[in-house]
């Protein structure tokens, strides 16, 4: 495997991908394109509906990320569907359908898939926290969507947007359900150190 080629609109889930990966021998390229978006049930089946339609437009080794809010008051509402709420109602929208809910639970998920010729692999997680009360715009430079200024993940009240990354990963590795990060590093060394 020479290279992947992380197919994303969002330069910031790039960067933060490629300084994860860096050391580990893996040549990582960015492909700025919007995918289509496909109303499926889960993240997941969104991921790898992308990571298809990827690999056709590519044709090499390709690598998708879907992320999204679950929120348990909404019914994990948006789900699958939380790009479109923030181009849409915004997190305005959402802090207005909990106005009156006091369970303000919630879940950040995210699945990557990698997709070549012989196979497609995903790997998902879940961060728990909570929707703060209002949004807070945040400091973070890197961030990977307004989503961030309303989440505050485990017991804390600081939005996500509001932590650096070596805070979050910190706080995320004694709190996350699964882990995509640390299952998807040592598939991709392991691809690249065993090129079919």
């Amino acid at each position: 495997m020479n290279k992947i080629t992380f197919v994303t609109s969002n330069k910031n889930k790039f960067l933060t991908l490629e300084g994860k990966l860096r050391g580990f021998g893996i040549h990582l390229e960015y492909a700025d394109i919007d995918l289509i978006e496909p109303q499926l049930q889960t993240i997941q089946q969104v991921a790898e509906y992308k990571a298809k339609q990827a690999l056709e437009i590519f044709k090499t080794p390709v690598l998708v990320n879907d992320s999204g809010l679950t929120i348990s008051a909404l019914n994990d509402f948006p789900g699958p569907y939380t790009k479109y709420i923030s181009q849409t109602v915004g997190n305005a929208g959402i802090l207005n359908l909990l106005k009156d809910k006091l369970d303000r639970t919630a879940y950040l998920e995210q699945t990557f898939c990698y997709a070549d010729y012989t196979q497609i692999k995903c790997f998902s997680d879940k961060v728990p926290g909570r929707i703060l009360m209002t949004e807070n715009a945040g400091k973070h430079t890197n961030k990977w969507g307004t989503i961030w200024n309303v989440f505050a993940p485990g017991d804390t009240q600081i939005a996500r947007s509001d932590m650096t990354d070596e805070e979050y990963f910190k706080l995320r590795s004694t709190i996350q359900i699964g882990s995509a990060w640390d299952d998807l590093i040592p598939f991709l060394t392991q691809l690249n150190n065993n090129p079919s």
